[in-house]
Order: C-alpha cells, then structure tokens, then sequence
C-alpha cells in the first residue's frame, strides 16, 4: 500500500513538474464525480490458428520494455505508474532499427497478487487458463500502420503457447473504434464494469450485460440479430 502511495506521489510530481496542471485537475474532477462504465472482453485462443495472420506495414518484433524506452512514452500517467510499480510484463514493438513503436502490457494469473494490488477491483482475479492484455498504446508517428492488430495477434500466440486459453480485455463502453476492433479479431464483450467515484470514494461492481445495453447495439452483440431473426 506504501510502495502505491509512493509511485501516486512521484507521477503526479512529474506531472507538476512537466506543466501538465489539466492534467491533474482532470484527475480530481474524475475522483470526485463520475461514473464510467466498461466492457470485459474475451477471445477464445484457440481459434487463432484458423484465423490470417495481420501483418503490419513495417517490420516488427516484440522485446520487454527498457527503462530507456520512456522517452518514446511520455505523458502516460497510469502506465507511469505500472512501470514504477513493477507490474508484469510490458512489451514494446519496435522496429528494425530497435525504436519502438507500440507498447502493451501482457498480464498472468502468477502475478494475481501484484495485479490486484495495484488495480484492486478494476480488475478480477484471472483464473488458471486466462491472461489479460491491457494498456495498448502507439506512437503517433506510427498509427496506421496496423501494427496493433499484429501485436495482438503475437501476443495472442504466446499467450496460447503458453497453455493460456482465454484473452481478456477492458474497454470503455463509448470507445466504439476499439470494440470494433475487438468484434473483428473475434473476442466478445462478457462483463460489465461499472465504477462510481463520488467525493474520491470509488465503488466497483461486475454485472451481467444489460439486455438494453445490447439491444442498443446490435452490433457488438451479433446474437441480438441471430435471435431476432429466429423469432
């Protein structure tokens, strides 16, 4: 708990010394009133091997990431505070020349206690045979490049040779780009999410979809249109 209060102190320094004051009041509006709703998804590894292969436009590999690697990363205060924090493991995508270009942290039930302890209920605990891929995050000067689509697929692969069977992923209700994204590289919105911050009071709880969330978009939950049409 200490070791968290520190890592908290030394990122909202940072940002006091970088100027980044928007930043911070941002922060304490969201602690003080808002409620944010996301969706947990899932993708069935073992599918992937009857699935194309993404290629990204330049060549690519993954490597863990190196604390010299921070300059290409700015001005990312959560993911700050997961690399102050110790938190396993994250893998950058970097190019011929060993520039990066992409950043994603690859999360194990072995470390459930680390993981827990930072993140507490935003994250539930992962069981035997599922991993979590979370924070996806690429340079400007490289998006459109489909590098994400082809980091995911790499990882999805080491994860499945792994023994892993499931992937999950956290993503806001409202970032339809992503969740379309999601939908096509086949993993499902299984979970709710909600959290409740009033007066830096947070209460998290994981339902079931509402049926009205999915009716509203037909197109997350493809089985909305297959019952539809069976009825």
């Amino acid at each position: 708990m200490l070791s968290k209060i520190k890592n908290k102190i030394k990122t909202f320094y940072g940002l006091l010394k970088g100027g980044k004051h928007k930043d911070i009041l941002e922060i304490i509006k969201r602690r003080m009133y808002s409620d944010v709703s996301y969706y947990f998804i899932k993708k069935d590894l073992t599918i992937l091997d009857n699935e194309p292969i993404p290629e990204a436009k330049i060549n690519i590999k993954l490597r863990p990431y190196r604390e010299s690697d921070h300059q290409y990363f700015k001005n990312l205060p959560l993911d700050d505070m997961l690399i102050n924090a110790n938190i396993p493991t994250c893998y950058v995508a970097v190019t011929d020349d060993d520039v990066p270009c992409f950043r994603q942290w690859f999360m194990e039930p072995k470390d459930n206690d680390k993981i827990q302890a930072f993140f507490r209920y935003n994250f539930p605990l992962l069981k035997a045979d599922e991993c979590i891929l979370e924070r996806a995050y690429a340079i400007r000067k490289f998006r459109g490049l489909n590098i994400m689509p082809r980091v995911i697929y790499l990882m999805e692969k080491m994860a499945l040779d792994l023994g892993y069977k499931w992937a999950i992923g956290c993503i806001p209700v409202k970032n339809t780009l992503s969740l379309k994204a999601a939908l096509n590289a086949q993993a499902r919105p299984y979970k709710l999410q909600v959290t409740k911050r009033r007066f830096f009071i947070r209460h998290t709880v994981y339902i079931d979809i509402p049926k009205k969330l999915k009716v509203q978009n037909p197109w997350l939950f493809p089985e909305i249109n297959t019952q539809g049409k069976n009825t």
